[in-house]
């Protein structure tokens, strides 16, 4: 009853380092990670599963999961992942390998390249993007669609130009 209960330990979790000097990798051991709105990271950072940035990164992103973007989130870099949603400000050249979202509320300048892509009315978006109908890479030989300033007055998208 006292002395001989067998007590479940939990495998020991390695830590992921908060943050990064310039140049440094930062790198999660998986699962989802958070970047809270009162955090800024100035470096690169690597997560091995989801990750949400509500605060600041500037750097590039490396994530073998989804990128959440919110409402408060800032990203300046790179980023590359299997699905994106921006909420926030973007600027830089983003590669989802599947879909990437852009809500309402976000303002996006800089390269985009996805496999499907989906925009909500009142979306503000500078620069080009690349829809393809295979897995999204590196390669911008597919087709090429530009749009800049996605806030139409009557609220329904603007056609992207060819």
């Amino acid at each position: 009853m006292f002395g001989g209960s067998k007590e479940k330990k939990s495998p020991k979790r390695e830590r992921p380092s908060t943050a990064g000097s310039r140049g440094q990798t930062v790198t999660s051991a998986g699962g989802v990670n958070t970047i809270d709105t009162h955090t800024t990271i100035t470096g690169d950072l690597e997560a091995g599963g989801d990750i949400r940035i509500d605060g600041k990164l500037i750097g590039n992103l490396r994530c073998q999961g989804r990128v959440i973007i919110g409402t408060t989130g800032l990203i300046e870099g790179d980023v590359d992942c299997i699905d994106g949603l921006i909420e926030g400000t973007y600027r830089g050249k983003i590669v989802a390998q599947e879909l990437l979202t852009l809500r309402e509320s976000s303002a996006v300048m800089g390269t985009l390249r996805a496999r499907r892509l989906a925009m909500e009315a009142g979306c503000t978006l500078e620069g080009q993007v690349t829809v393809t109908e295979q897995s999204a890479t590196t390669n911008t030989a597919d087709t090429d669609r530009t749009s800049t300033k996605n806030t139409p007055a009557n609220g329904t998208p603007a056609p992207a130009k060819a």
